[in-house]
């Protein structure tokens, strides 16, 4: 919720990657992070003093590598576990080169709000 917080008062995805990263293990790397607002019209606080809209939805996408597609999956339930997020979707993952040998690529999708949601 703290991170919830966070991003509605002043946007800072640092902090929310930050927390993401300590479900990294050595068998899974991350290669790009961004944090976008959901425009989701209704869900939207009404415009604040001076016309700015506070967004209460954020979408961070997540891709990276994993050693195997169990490595994947596990990485997925520890965020998943950390009740950090609404929800994790894995989007995609395939088989690439990397390095000198094969791994999994990923894509994620993980949605946080600004309300503080119905977790605890």
């Amino acid at each position: 919720r703290a991170a919830a917080r966070s991003l509605a008062q002043n946007p800072d995805g640092s902090v929310l990657l930050a927390m993401g990263a300590r479900n990294l293990t050595a068998d899974v790397v991350l290669e790009r992070g961004a944090l976008a607002p959901v425009d989701a019209g209704a869900d939207e606080s009404p415009p604040a003093e001076g016309g700015e809209v506070i967004y209460q939805r954020y979408l961070l996408d997540l891709s990276g590598f994993g050693k195997s597609q169990t490595s994947v999956s596990q990485f997925v339930l520890r965020l998943e576990n950390s009740r950090l997020f609404e929800s994790v979707r894995l989007i995609k993952t395939q088989k690439r080169e990397f390095m000198d040998g094969q791994a999994v690529s990923f894509r994620l999708e993980c949605a946080l709000s600004g309300k503080g949601g119905d977790r605890p």
